[in-house]
């Protein structure tokens, strides 16, 4: 039986990099998706976990980050307050693009009994790329949410996920679609 964990990644920050703004953006058209998938999870009780990188704040946590997310002056703040995490959500900062990379992620998986990771989030052509290529590594089974994950142009979206396709036989679905409406996940 094929047990499925939502991974939202990257969702929170203030994207303050060279291509931060231009992500911002195509990830903000992304929030209704993402949303979708969010409330559809939890519904279904399929576990939310916000995996998302610390940009460099050795020292940060959930709320801190968090409220750097949703200070008035970052670009990520609109992405933070549609896509908050609830207290019953899972957390896992990562250092670097993948989710698996350093991080407790594949602990918290085993004790969920997941099998199959939902991927949604930023970016589709870096961290959950990576984190797609590091579960599909791990025996995982894959599923990207293409309407929900964002990747720094259309381009490198498409491209990225026609290789997750190909290479890590990742399933590609649609926000609409991804989890059953009713009973519990299976």
């Amino acid at each position: 039986m094929t047990r499925r964990a939502l991974l939202v990644i990257d969702v929170l920050g203030r994207f303050e990099f060279p291509q931060g703004l231009r992500l911002v953006r195509r990830l903000e058209a992304r929030i209704p998706a993402i949303s979708r998938c969010i409330a559809t999870a939890r519904r279904v009780r399929v576990p939310v976990i916000y995996v998302n990188d610390h940009w460099g704040q050795w020292r940060s946590d959930r709320e801190k980050l968090l409220a750097e997310a949703l200070a008035a002056d970052s670009r990520g703040a609109r992405i933070a307050r549609a896509l908050r995490p609830r207290a019953n959500d899972y957390f896992v900062l990562k250092p670097r693009h993948s989710g698996f990379y350093a991080t407790p992620l594949a602990l918290l998986l085993e004790s969920l009994g997941v099998d199959t990771l939902v991927l949604t989030g930023a970016a589709t052509n870096s961290c959950v790329w990576f984190t797609a290529a590091d579960a599909h590594l791990r025996g995982y089974g894959v599923e990207i949410v293409r309407d929900a994950t964002a990747g720094e142009s259309a381009e490198l979206e498409r491209m990225s996920l026609a290789l997750a396709r190909s290479t890590l036989r990742a399933r590609l679905v649609g926000s609409r679609s991804v989890f059953p409406r009713r009973g519990r996940a299976a």
